[in-house]
């Protein structure tokens, strides 16, 4: 085609022209982007991570950022150059023989001079820093690797570890690993924050318009600077209240009445002169309370996490475990802003509905079988036939008012108290026959175990 005719040039010359100006432009876009696309990290840089700082019983340390209340073990990787490195094509692991057990999220990247904690929790799902694995306390193998080519980059065998006790380089980054004196999660190890502890909980009943005494143990090398206890209420936003030092290192302060069926939160937090800080409860477990509140005197009478006898009155087919609970008073209660849980980290599990009564001298039985839907008495979660922790609590969660941890398995899959709503913990007895909205008795071995062999 001859552009020069002027048949040609409206349509075609004109058209070509479009055409390899556009693609000079995606050509050169391309390489804009190109250019603005960060480098990959490299096996040099890399190399440099260190496993800085980990805890492998973590009880009042670091709180977990995407399950407030929870506080997992953790690991501490950092980076001591200038320049930001990237984490991709690494791996953590527990288990030598398996480099690439937890393949890290391409597109983290720690900072220069900077720290990154993996929350060792056996809960992935949770996000890109919860890892595939736990922690043992007793000690085991951590390791950091990079996976094409595979290559170690750092290592360690931990010894056993206490609980809250943290085992890291010192100095930062560069030192041999040893126990700390204190833990400094995304922090240069070496530090000295004070330790808090022994917060003291809300009284129960917990009065309304009346001041609420707290008082804490706050230890430092340093001097302590400020003490404050922190509270919210469900009316208002945060506030201090300061607590005074009375000797020793005890430290004391009010948190100002409140009216009546306010929920309070509250924590203490303390300051150093060198300015580090810290808090307890940890977030997601501060000390609650709702003033004026008074628990009803119910009491948990029967657990049985094993049931083949009793069928489900609601659902017949179905033999669900279920959790008995007694009124020992005269007068019926009423189970209002009530809830059960097998989570002690959980109390709101399941918030009876209202409406639900307990009569006076009598029982009323939730069936856990994990099927809310089929009516009030029906909770959302199930029981293990090895047992497990079940909870009565009230004040929208803030009072237990009963409780039964069975952390081995009944002998004959229930345990209840003996006679009825005997309130003393020894009452509980595993040889209970499981006795569906019934007085509780001991068993009979020789018609039971029969039964039991089917």
């Amino acid at each position: 085609m001859n552009c020069t005719s002027q048949r040609f040039l409206p349509r075609l010359c004109y058209g070509g022209l479009a055409i390899a100006v556009a693609a000079a432009l995606a050509v050169a876009l391309v390489s804009t982007v190109r250019a603005q696309a960060p480098e990959p990290a490299t096996p040099s840089a890399q190399a440099d991570l260190r496993l800085n700082e980990l805890m492998a019983d973590n009880n009042n340390t670091l709180a977990d950022p995407d399950e407030p209340g929870e506080a997992p073990d953790w690991i501490e990787l950092y980076n001591p150059t200038d320049a930001p490195i990237a984490l991709d094509g690494l791996a953590l692991t527990d288990d030598e023989e398996n480099p690439g057990k937890f393949p890290i999220t391409n597109g983290l990247t720690i900072p220069a001079f900077g720290f990154l904690i993996f929350y060792a929790d056996d809960d992935p799902r949770q996000g890109p820093l919860h890892t595939n694995f736990r922690l043992g306390a007793d000690g085991e193998y951590v390791g950091l690797y990079r996976l094409d080519p595979l290559g170690k980059i750092d290592d360690l065998t931990y010894p056993a570890l206490e609980t809250d006790q943290a085992y890291g380089r010192l100095p930062n980054g560069l030192g041999a690993f040893q126990i700390l004196q204190f833990a400094t999660p995304n922090a240069s190890n070496g530090g000295d924050p004070p330790r808090i502890s022994a917060v003291s909980k809300p009284p129960v009943p917990a009065p309304a318009d009346q001041p609420i005494t707290v008082t804490a143990t706050i230890t430092d090398i340093d001097a302590i600077v400020a003490a404050t206890i922190v509270y919210s209420t469900s009316v208002g936003g945060e506030q201090n209240a300061a607590m005074t030092h009375t000797g020793g290192d005890l430290y004391v302060g009010q948190i100002p009445g409140q009216p009546d069926d306010t929920l309070v939160s509250y924590y203490v937090r303390a300051t150093d002169e060198d300015g580090e800080s810290n808090r307890l409860p940890l977030p997601g477990s501060e000390r609650r309370f709702l003033a004026g509140y008074t628990p009803p005197p119910l009491i948990l009478n029967e657990i049985v996490y094993w049931n083949f006898i009793v069928p489900d009155p609601d659902e017949p087919a179905e033999f669900p475990d279920w959790i008995e609970i007694y009124n020992p008073t005269n007068a019926p209660i009423s189970m209002n802003g009530l809830s059960l849980s097998d989570n002690k980290d959980e109390p709101l599990k399941y918030v009876i509905p209202n409406g639900v009564v307990v009569p006076p001298n009598g029982r009323i039985v939730f069936l856990a079988d994990d099927d809310s839907g089929q009516g009030p008495t029906h909770l959302n979660f199930g029981l293990k036939a090895e047992g497990e922790y079940v909870g009565l609590y009230g004040g929208q969660g803030t009072v237990k008012i009963d409780s039964y941890d069975q952390n081995t398995p009944a002998r004959i899959g229930a345990a209840g108290r003996i006679p009825d709503g005997n309130p003393a913990e020894d009452a509980w007895s595993d040889t209970v026959c499981p006795t569906f909205n019934r007085p509780n008795r001991n068993c009979n071995f020789a018609q039971f175990l029969p039964a039991v062999r089917r």
